[in-house]
């Protein structure tokens, strides 16, 4: 096969199988498996479509991909197979757009490789069974990246307005993003500046404007002029409450975040929010080695532990095999998590402190990867959640590192003068 296409025929190829195989083996599509943050996505889909409103924890993007059958039909069960679809349609352009990306430093057989050790990754092929964002929001900042590097390579700011647009939108996906859009902006900013006036520059600011709305109707509907109330959520019943345990000398193995969740449920959202935001302080003030100490068992967990979709699967079928092959697959996405934010960590820590000849767009990969890592450190008990969202961004850096070529070329240098 000598077309341009044919190792993004392979890719996916190989990745239907794989998916049909962990499917089949791990009955994931028979599982009865409902969090509360699949629920909190349908009901802010059903917000959105049915009462025109925001929701208090999901921004009106990821509700509006969420919701789209609402369209049609008031029935949930076709959320769940529309996210599903949503969901491998995005895992597998996030294939394709990896493959691209380590093209840039690879030869297309070498790059093929790095695409297929994201595609074997258990945590993000699992995951696609749930009505969660993290494959939709993977896209998203792919999608922004590669722009990113086209931008690079051409100079042409178009590329970078339309990536800066996705990196700011994604935060109405995740809210975590938040950070990382403004980051973004600030490092970009004398650029954006310099090209106020050309007309590619409206994507930008498009973006803006729907963050814009999005923080106003939460403010309407809620009080705050914010995205969303999820952080300060996130924060009083994980990490915080986490440094409160051990202020009372209370042992991690019994964390439970119920209590301090059923506490917060007696006030508004505006007054919930300002509840988690003092006790941040309060404990920043008086309790701030017990906070660090938590912060580090989050990262801890964050870093060790599998997949929960693995972990919480039954064997719905009765099959002799399942109790093995479940054991296996979560023991599997344990060590990919483990290798995989490692190794992230300590090649992103080497570009930023040998700053790789002044190569921005590892400089910014690397960004990414310690930016995800750290802020994960607020929550835990996900499983590999959080980090899985950084594999590929893994293996952009282990293509960096891998090549032959010099990193330092003219149209990186032609930047930021």
């Amino acid at each position: 096969m000598k077309s341009k296409f044919k190792y993004h025929l392979l890719l996916l190829l190989i990745g239907s199988i794989n998916l049909i195989v962990i499917n089949y083996l791990l009955q994931l599509n028979s599982q009865q498996l409902v969090g509360n943050d699949s629920l909190n996505y349908i009901e802010s889909a059903q917000f959105l479509y049915n009462d025109c409103k925001a929701h208090y924890y999901r921004p009106f993007v990821m509700a509006f991909i969420t919701g789209l059958p609402l369209l049609f039909s008031n029935s949930v069960t076709y959320l769940y197979d529309f996210s599903l679809i949503v969901n491998i349609i995005s895992w597998f352009s996030t294939i394709i757009i990896l493959f691209e990306i380590a093209k840039h430093y690879l030869v297309p057989k070498k790059a093929f490789l790095i695409s297929l050790m994201f595609l074997f990754s258990v945590g993000n092929s699992t995951i696609l069974f749930d009505l969660l964002s993290e494959s939709i929001y993977l896209l998203f900042i792919i999608f922004a990246f590669y722009l990113l590097l086209q931008y690079y390579k051409t100079l042409k700011f178009h590329y970078l307005s339309i990536a800066l647009s996705l990196l700011v939108v994604s935060m109405l996906i995740r809210p975590g993003a938040k950070f990382l859009a403004i980051l973004a902006i600030l490092f970009f900013i004398k650029i954006l500046i310099k090209n106020i006036k050309k007309k590619s520059i409206v994507f930008f600011y498009s973006a803006l404007f729907l963050v814009f709305m999005q923080c106003y109707a939460v403010k309407s509907t809620y009080g705050n002029f914010k995205i969303s109330y999820i952080d300060s959520y996130t924060y009083y019943n994980y990490l915080g409450a986490k440094s409160n345990m051990l202020k009372k000398n209370e042992n991690l193995k019994d964390f439970n975040s119920k209590e301090r969740d059923k506490y917060l449920t007696q006030f508004s959202y505006k007054e919930a929010n300002a509840v988690a935001q003092n006790d941040f302080l309060n404990q920043l003030k008086n309790n701030f080695p017990n906070l660090i100490l938590a912060y580090i068992d989050d990262l801890h967990h964050n870093t060790t532990d599998g997949s929960s979709r693995i972990l919480l699967s039954e064997n719905v079928k009765k099959t002799n095999y399942f109790e093995l092959v479940k054991t296996t697959f979560f023991y599997l996405s344990k060590i990919q998590n483990i290798l995989l934010t490692l190794l992230g960590f300590g090649l992103s820590l080497l570009c930023v402190i040998k700053n790789y000849k002044k190569e921005k767009f590892s400089i910014l990969v690397a960004g990414f990867i310690l930016y995800t890592i750290l802020i994960s450190g607020v929550s835990c008990a996900q499983g590999d959640r959080f980090h899985i969202i950084i594999y590929p961004f893994v293996l952009i850096l282990v293509s960096k590192f891998w090549s032959n070529r010099i990193s330092s070329k003219p149209f990186f240098a032609l930047l930021q003068k």
